[in-house]
């Protein structure tokens, strides 16, 4: 038996990588969707909403979110009973869906979705301050690659 040379084994590797390539490209070419934002912010803060857990929870609520990002917000006036300046969490959903419609309707359930997660869950109210009202087109480059590359480089 031979053992594969370093050339051969190159080869290999460069053509697998040139299939799956195209597979992926076929696969987002042939399923055409549309991306959508919403916003929502919820007072008072909570450290809950930057979990893992909320993140998995909003997906399993609603499959077509593609991400939910969470940032501390600061309100023009604060409360004077407010220890610190972070009064709340704003919450940006993107979703997605096979037209503008499906995409902007499945982003603006999800926050709806959130809203009522905040308030069942942990207590504190949250607002739409941002309905999808329009969407983009999908891309796999944008929308899947780059984020799964930006957690990798996170940790």
């Amino acid at each position: 038996m031979h053992s594969p040379t370093p050339k051969r084994t190159v080869l290999v590797i460069l053509g697998a990588l040139l299939l799956l390539g195209v597979a992926v490209l076929l696969i987002t070419l042939s399923t055409q969707r549309y991306v959508a934002v919403s916003m929502v912010i919820v007072k008072p803060y909570t450290n809950a909403f930057f979990a893992q857990s909320f993140e998995s929870e909003v997906i399993q609520k609603t499959p077509t979110v593609l991400s939910v990002r969470a940032v501390p917000s600061i309100s023009a006036i604060i409360p004077p009973s407010t220890p610190v300046a972070t009064n709340g969490v704003i919450i940006r959903i993107e979703a997605f869906g096979p037209s503008v419609v499906e995409a902007e309707n499945a982003a603006n359930e999800a926050a709806r979705n959130i809203c009522q997660m905040g308030f069942t869950n942990y207590e504190v109210t949250g607002q739409i301050v941002h309905e999808a009202g329009t969407a983009r087109k999908y891309s796999f480059l944008h929308d899947a690659l780059q984020p799964t590359i930006r957690r990798w480089f996170k940790r």
